[in-house]
């Protein structure tokens, strides 16, 4: 039996806020106070923002945000939109400023499976690059501008490809028993524009196994086509999510284990990788593992190496 060699990985989140250098532009809520139908405001507690549903709408009682037919739930507020886990919504920066934060590992996480946070992933991105250094020394930047590849010419790249920018990043952080403290700038594509993050997650990495071909990635878009009183037809677009569906093969002595991982983590989100080959990238997927199987060949002898299949949705 051949060694098996991993490069299936999940990243399990483990991470601290110290700082960013987004503002909270939302007024804070002043209970007592009476707010007209679209006005918005800051819970501080909770990080996120809630719209007005009517007029003379008194708030009496913190409790009240939490009443749908008074108050909308808007999510996470503008700097604290990249931590959550809705892919979806972005932490937006000026016109032309970075967006800069300060992270660390959560040492009271308790259900962390290690503390050795070695990993950074990001989702739904729109920026040039991203620098991060961090107090253990390390310093690196990654160019997210690249032309779309049509053909195995250069030239012709260079002439009819696209220009693009990369929305998923995985990052590979340095091994150690104690995790340093890292501060990630990201770059807007120019002055012009601004930089945006729909996730970032700093964590620990766990490997599984071998992905075997044939990994798919299904797109499910959320959108509606629907009738005017006209009868023309108008496209309403909604969120969209992916789901990933791949076969991994590992050995008999981690089955057990594996399995029970996945257990354990059934309904949190983790990063889900299925290989760092950058002309994957898009199969990198942050979601929830729904389904998995597995069939053990030679349960007798035990000297096979099995395989898994599993299902992951990702978030919207």
């Amino acid at each position: 039996m051949a060694e098996i060699i991993p490069d299936f990985k999940v990243i399990y989140p483990n991470q601290l806020l110290v700082s960013t250098n987004i503002p909270v532009t939302t007024t804070a809520y002043v209970i007592g106070t009476t707010y007209a139908k679209g006005d918005k405001v800051y819970d501080g507690a909770t990080k996120k923002d809630y719209e007005s549903l009517l007029d003379n709408n008194e708030l009496v009682a913190y409790e009240d945000l939490s009443d749908a037919t008074k108050w909308l739930d808007l999510g996470a507020t503008n700097p604290y939109a990249m931590f959550d886990d809705v892919f979806q919504s972005q932490t937006i920066s000026d016109i032309g400023q970075n967006i800069v934060v300060t992270i660390k590992q959560d040492d009271t996480n308790e259900e962390a499976p290690s503390l050795a946070t070695n990993a950074m992933a990001f989702f739904n991105l729109y920026a040039k690059e991203i620098t991060i250094t961090g107090t253990n020394g390390y310093n690196a930047t990654f160019n997210l501008v690249q032309r779309m590849q049509i053909s195995t010419c250069k030239e012709i790249n260079c002439n009819f490809g696209r220009k693009i920018f990369k929305r998923t990043l995985i990052v590979n952080l340095p091994q150690a028993c104690q995790s340093a403290e890292y501060t990630v700038t990201i770059k807007p594509p120019n002055e012009s524009k601004p930089a945006k993050c729909g996730i970032m997650k700093y964590g620990s990495t766990i490997m599984m196994g071998i992905t075997l071909k044939r990994a798919s990635l299904v797109s499910l878009d959320y959108s509606l086509k629907i009738k005017n009183e006209w009868g023309g037809d108008l496209v309403v677009e909604r969120p969209y999510s992916t789901r990933l569906n791949a076969s991994i093969i590992m050995s008999t002595d981690a089955i057990s284990g594996v399995w029970e991982f996945l257990d354990d983590v059934r309904a949190k989100p983790l990063v889900w990788i299925p290989t760092e080959d950058n002309r994957y990238r898009v199969f990198t997927t942050y979601g929830i593992i729904t389904d998995k199987s597995m069939t053990a060949d030679d349960i007798g002898g035990g000297t096979c190496d099995q395989q898994m299949e599993i299902t992951v949705e990702g978030l919207t």
